[in-house]
């Protein structure tokens, strides 16, 4: 993540601009946070994001979840479903 701007529009929106698909936030340590935690945790995000300190707490960027059915909350373990569903 460049700056912290695009977190801090994602904690006022939730979702993506163009077809309302639901965000999470992607760690720096590979963990992801659904948009509640990620609220819930904003300033401490938002200190780490900016000087590195805490990987688990520093987020590295913001995503949809396309596909990956077994993708859950590393904070409340809320599933993060996909917007698509492969078929098997």
């Amino acid at each position: 993540m460049r700056n912290t701007t695009e977190f801090k529009n994602f904690i006022r929106q939730p979702f993506a601009f163009a077809g309302g698909y639901q965000l999470h936030a992607v760690m720096k340590d590979g963990g992801c946070l659904c948009h509640k935690c990620a609220k819930d945790n904003a300033k401490l995000i938002l200190s780490n994001t900016r000087n590195e300190t805490q990987k688990d707490w520093a987020c590295y960027d913001i995503r949809v979840n396309w596909e990956d059915a077994d993708l859950f909350c590393d904070n409340c373990g809320e599933q993060l479903k996909p917007e698509y569903e492969m078929g098997e």
